[in-house]
C-alpha cells in the first residue's frame, strides 16, 4: 500500500513537472537548432554590455538592500526601540507594491515634470538629476528588496537564542563585538537566503528597469519580443536560462537550516536589550522617513494622481478588468496550489534520489523572469498545443511554472512537521491510502496550503511580463492596465488601478506579517 502511494505521487509529479520544464525544452530546441548562431550572440559586445548591466544592478541593490535590513531586524527585535512591532509590520509592506508600480511613482516624484521638479522650480532650481537609468533603477529596486532579508533575518533572530549574547557579555565583549563576531555569522544563513531572493527578483525585474529604461537583459527580452526579434529574444532568453539551471545545481534548499539556533524553554527571556540611549528617537526619525519614502509617500501619490486627473468613470467601471485579474489569479493558484501538494508531499516524505531531482527542477520557476518563462510557453502553445493557445489555459500554465516552487516551499515544511506516528497509527487500524489523506494529512497540511494559496494569489496579482503575453486577445486585468495607461502617461487611471491592485494585495499581506508577528 505505501508502495502504490509512493508511486501515485512520483507519477503526478513527474507530470507536472514535465510543464516545469518547459523552459529547459525550449532553450535546447533554440541551441540545437542554430547552435552557432547562438555562440556568435553570446560574445557579442552588447550581450556582455547586458551582462554587465543586470549583474551591476543585482550586486550593488544586493549589497544595499543587507546594510539595510540587517541593522533594521536587529533594531526591531533586539533593542529598545519605541513602537518596533509597528516598525516590524510597516518595514515588510514594500513587498505590496509591483515593480512597474513603483517604476511609475518614481516618475511622477522624480521626472523631469514630476512633483520635485516643480517643488524645486519654486525656489529656482530648473534643472535636476535624471532619474532614467542606472540610479533610479537602483534605488527603485532597493526600497522593494530590502524587505526579503529583512523578513528573513527577523525570523532567524526572533528564534536565536538569547544565550549567545548573555555568553558573549559575560566575557567582557562589547555590544559590537558580540554582534560582528557572534551573531552576525549565526544570521549568515538567513542573509544569504534572502540576498539569492533580492539577486534574483531583481535579474528577473521587468517593470521597474522598462520604464526607468535602463538596459537589463528583461528589459532587451521584451522589446525584441515586440519588434518581432523572435530568434535574439529566444537567444537573450536562453542565457537567462542557462543561468537558472547553474542557481538551481549549486542551490540547496536545505542548506539554510537555522533550526540549530532556536530558542529553548530554558532560555533567560528576561536578557537586557540593546539601549538605545539618546539615539532612540533619532533613530525611530530614521526608520519612520524610510517607511514614509517606501510605503507612505507612494500610497499618497497615487491617491493624489487618482483625485487630480479627470477620469472618466464609465471607463474605471469597467468592472471587467477587476473580475478578469480575480479570475485569472484565482484559477491560476488554484491549479498551483493543488498540484504542489503530492510535489511537495513526496519531497518532505521521501526522501530519495528522485525526490531530489524533483525539487531541483520545481524551483526552474523560482530563478527565471516571468518573461523568458512566457516566451518559452508561447513557443510550447503555438507548436505543440494550438488548441488552448491564446486561452485562460495558457496563461495558467505560465503561472505554474513561475509559482509551484513558491507553493511547494510553503507547504513542504508543513508536512515536514507531520507526525509518522498518526499514519502508521490509522494504517494499522485499517484505513485506507485514502482515509488517511482525508482524515489526518490535508487537515494537518491546512496552515501551508492557506498561506500557499494567499501569497501564490498575491504573486499572481502582481505578475505583469508573463500575464502581458499570455493573457488572451482582449483580456485585461489591474497589472496590464496599470502597465498600458502609465506607457501611454494616463497616469490618473494608472493612479485608480494600482490603488485597486494595493488594496487586493496589501490587505491579506498584512493580515499575514501581523499575523506572524503577533505569534
Amino acid at each position: 500500500m505505501f508502495k502504490s502511494s509512493q508511486s501515485i505521487l512520483q507519477i503526478i509529479s513527474a507530470m507536472v513537472l514535465l510543464l516545469v520544464a518547459v523552459p529547459l525544452a525550449y532553450v535546447a530546441i533554440n541551441l540545437v537548432s542554430s547552435p552557432n548562431k547562438f555562440m556568435e550572440y553570446l560574445v557579442e559586445t552588447k550581450t556582455l554590455r547586458l551582462a554587465w548591466n543586470t549583474i551591476l544592478l543585482a550586486v550593488t541593490v544586493t549589497v544595499a538592500s543587507i546594510c539595510i535590513s540587517v541593522p533594521l531586524a536587529i533594531l526591531t527585535i533586539r533593542s529598545n526601540l519605541p513602537m518596533k512591532k509597528l516598525f516590524r509590520v510597516l518595514l515588510c509592506l514594500p513587498l505590496v507594491f509591483p515593480s512597474y508600480i513603483y517604476g511609475f511613482l518614481f516618475i511622477i516624484l522624480f521626472g523631469p515634470k514630476g512633483v520635485l521638479y516643480d517643488i524645486l522650480q519654486v525656489i529656482g532650481v530648473e534643472r535636476i538629476p535624471d532619474l532614467y537609468g542606472y540610479w533610479g533603477a537602483f534605488l527603485c529596486l532597493t526600497l522593494l528588496s530590502y524587505p526579503y532579508i529583512f523578513i528573513s533575518v527577523t525570523s532567524s533572530l526572533t528564534k536565536l537564542d538569547y544565550s549567545y549574547e548573555e555568553a558573549s557579555y559575560s566575557l567582557g565583549k562589547s555590544f559590537w563585538d558580540t554582534y560582528i563576531r557572534v551573531i552576525i555569522p549565526i544570521l549568515k544563513p538567513s542573509i544569504i537566503v534572502g540576498s539569492i531572493l533580492v539577486t534574483l527578483y531583481v535579474v528577473s525585474d521587468f517593470g521597474a528597469v522598462s520604464l526607468l529604461q535602463y538596459k537589463s537583459f528583461s528589459y532587451v527580452i521584451y522589446n525584441q519580443y515586440q519588434t518581432i526579434e523572435r530568434a535574439a529574444a529566444a537567444s537573450t532568453s536562453s542565457i537567462l536560462i542557462l543561468i537558472g539551471l547553474l542557481t538551481i545545481w549549486f542551490y540547496k534548499p536545505d542548506s539554510a537550516n537555522t533550526n540549530l539556533y532556536r530558542s529553548t524553554a530554558s532560555v533567560s527571556k528576561s536578557t537586557k536589550l540593546i539601549d538605545l540611549g539618546r539615539f532612540k528617537w533619532i533613530i525611530v526619525l530614521l526608520i519612520s522617513t524610510l517607511v514614509f519614502v517606501s510605503v507612505i509617500f507612494p500610497i499618497a501619490v497615487l491617491i493624489n494622481w487618482g483625485y487630480s486627473f479627470t477620469i472618466n468613470y464609465d471607463d474605471f467601471f469597467k468592472i471587467q478588468v477587476i473580475l478578469n485579474s480575480i479570475y485569472a489569479s484565482f484559477v491560476g493558484t488554484f491549479v498551483t496550489v493543488l498540484l504542489a501538494i503530492p510535489i511537495a508531499f513526496l519531497i518532505a516524505k521521501h526522501k530519495n534520489t528522485f525526490s531530489k531531482m524533483i525539487e531541483k527542477i520545481s524551483y526552474i520557476g523560482f530563478v527565471l523572469p516571468g518573461i523568458v518563462v512566457a516566451l518559452a510557453v508561447v513557443y510550447f502553445g503555438i507548436n505543440f498545443a494550438m488548441p488552448i493557445y491564446q486561452t485562460i489555459m495558457l496563461l495558467a500554465i505560465g503561472y505554474i511554472i513561475l509559482f509551484i516552487p513558491v507553493a511547494i516551499g510553503i507547504i513542504k515544511p508543513v508536512i515536514s512537521q507531520m507526525n509518522p506516528k498518526l499514519e502508521e497509527s490509522a494504517k494499522s487500524l485499517g484505513a485506507s491510502n485514502f482515509k488517511i489523506w482525508q482524515k489526518i494529512n490535508l487537515p494537518s497540511m491546512t496552515p501551508g496550503i492557506t498561506g500557499a494559496f494567499i501569497l501564490v494569489f498575491i504573486l499572481i496579482m502582481k505578475e505583469l511580463p508573463a500575464t502581458l503575453i499570455l493573457s488572451p486577445l482582449n483580456f485585461n486585468t489591474l497589472a496590464t492596465s496599470i502597465w498600458t495607461h502609465a506607457t501611454e502617461a494616463g497616469f490618473g487611471m494608472a493612479a485608480v488601478y494600482s490603488g485597486i491592485l494595493l488594496l487586493f494585495t496589501g490587505l491579506p499581506m498584512f493580515i499575514m506579517f501581523n499575523k506572524g508577528i503577533q505569534e
